[in-house]
């Protein structure tokens, strides 16, 4: 009937007409974060630009950091991060699964800073605030588009850092670390990050090692995670 096929395409030109608005902000900009590592004796630097702190990245910038340094310190002094540790107090300190598998690793030892406690790492805390200022002074009039283009921009700039003269002492930062600091850093060994997770296996999952398969369902197991290898 007449009535019944008015009422039918009604609908239908109802719904095939429908629009939305779309808001498109200009020139809206991402957060970014700046990991630095600093060689207590030399005050020889290392600075990194991270789309994110997360663990893959902060285990990323630590292996950049022994790369640049050529070699590895006897001793890691962390700022007290959930990237770092999962617990900090007077009687305990529990590292990051993921950062105790770096330190194993490396054979470095790692002593987390206390909370509220910059004592514990004051040989540190004034180059680390230098070098975070320096860089985000230099860098404040200038636009990127993409995380690498600032990483870029901050080796750069790191460069120009380490080769400043020194205005209390002879040399520079470089200098005093290619002769005073560098001979003392263990050798590198190739590391792979890894991330550990804690996760309940699905009832639609399988656990296998290539070989034997393993009925997990429903158990809560520890996965560890690198960019080509999957262990439960």
């Amino acid at each position: 009937m007449y009535s019944q096929i008015y009422e039918k395409y009604r609908r239908w030109a109802r719904v095939t007409k429908a629009t939305m608005r779309i808001t498109h902000k200009p020139g809206e900009a991402e957060p970014a974060y700046i990991f630095v590592a600093v060689l207590p004796c030399s005050w020889y630097n290392y600075a990194e630009v991270c789309s994110n702190m997360k663990v893959e990245n902060w285990l990323l910038c630590h292996v950049h950091a022994f790369n640049c340094f050529g070699g590895i310190p006897r001793l890691l002094i962390p700022d007290n991060c959930k990237t770092a540790v999962s617990k900090n107090t007077r009687y305990e300190t529990v590292l990051n699964k993921s950062y105790q598998d770096l330190a194993e690793h490396y054979n470095v030892a790692i002593v987390p800073a206390r909370v509220r406690k910059s004592d514990d790492k004051s040989a540190e805390e004034d180059p680390v605030r230098f070098v975070s200022t320096w860089i985000t002074a230099s860098l404040r009039d200038r636009k990127f588009f993409t995380v690498g283009e600032a990483r870029q921009a901050v080796a750069e700039n790191l460069e120009e850092l380490n080769r400043r003269p020194f205005k209390k002492r002879p040399g520079c930062c470089l200098s005093v670390f290619e002769q005073e600091e560098k001979e003392f850093l263990d050798p590198l060994y190739t590391y792979e990050p890894s991330v550990w997770l804690h996760r309940k296996v699905g009832y639609d999952y399988l656990l296998s090692d290539g070989v034997n398969n393993f009925d997990l369902i429903g158990e809560k197991v520890d996965v560890r995670l690198t960019k080509h290898i999957v262990n439960p």
